[in-house]
């Protein structure tokens, strides 16, 4: 990769920056590891977890519970149980993360559970939020997971993605032949 070709980390940062602030997750959470890593670029938290949040907001699982550690921790963030706890949350509705707010649980009052239960579908981005237009104008394709939960903001969260202002789900039953 690369082969012959002389390194510019100016430039890949650019480029990967663009595709962030294009919203690719992946590249919002590479970004936010190398700023809170410092990896080709100053060490800045709140830049860290600004593209963390970002990312997360989006709906992406392991940044979720990669949010959630940092407010457990106190990394680059002021420590909040409350905060970790709702992120574990939104990871453990997609198959991600159930063990991490298991842990943080036992560190936590009965009233703090329920605030971060409360407070986690608060987090997601909302359609509001985003004031870029949609891209196409097709009708959505049918989504699938294997198991899912719609937010009170009117998220549908699956274990693959999360769909902005659901207003209804149809469950289907597909028949098993053996």
């Amino acid at each position: 990769m690369g082969s012959g070709i002389p390194k510019d980390h100016a430039k890949a940062m650019y480029w990967h920056r663009k595709q962030a602030e294009q919203g690719s997750v992946q590249a919002q959470f590479d970004l936010g590891k190398k700023y809170f890593s410092g990896s080709g670029v100053p060490q800045d938290y709140a830049k860290a977890v600004y593209w963390f949040r970002t990312a997360a907001e989006q709906g992406d699982a392991t940044v979720q519970a990669h949010l959630g550690t940092l407010y457990q921790r106190g990394e680059g963030v002021a420590q909040n149980y409350v905060h970790a706890y709702a992120w574990y949350s939104l990871a453990a509705a997609q198959g991600w993360g159930e063990l991490l707010g298991a842990d943080l649980a036992k560190l936590m009052t009965k009233e703090q559970i329920a605030e971060a239960q409360k407070l986690a579908p608060t987090l997601l981005k909302t359609a509001e939020h985003n004031s870029q237009p949609p891209k196409s104008t097709k009708p959505a394709k049918p989504g699938s997971g294997t198991g899912f939960v719609v937010t009170e903001l009117g998220h549908l969260v699956t274990n693959a993605h999360v769909v902005a202002n659901c207003t209804s789900v149809q469950v289907m039953a597909i028949p098993v032949v053996l």
